[in-house]
């Protein structure tokens, strides 16, 4: 499903993140070479991979760009309410303990 296909794109993403020179050659996601004009390199807010403009999306609210790996990620969290959870875990960590 769409946990699996983040799962693969993620350690995809940490093979790539530990060859630096590919950061400064193709996309980290498509491995199409760039060009000047045609295709800039956007960096991901979140892992911080340089993506061409066909795998990235605009993220205004950050005022920045998520690659496809990254912005899917962030939809099914938002979808599940894990960061909601997550949030509320955090807040209220040690409510109730005997402390």
């Amino acid at each position: 499903g769409l946990k699996g296909k983040i799962k693969k794109e993620n350690s995809k993403r940490e093979l790539l993140s530990d060859t630096v020179h590919l950061n400064n050659t193709p996309c980290a996601h498509c491995l199409q070479p760039y060009r000047l004009l045609e295709t800039p390199k956007r960096q991901s807010l979140e892992c911080h991979l340089f993506t061409c403009r066909g795998c990235s999306h605009p993220h205004p609210e950050e005022q920045g760009w998520l690659c496809d790996p990254c912005h899917l990620a962030r939809v099914v969290k938002m979808g599940s309410l894990e960061w909601y959870y997550g949030h509320v875990r955090a807040r209220f960590k040690r409510f109730g303990s005997a402390q």
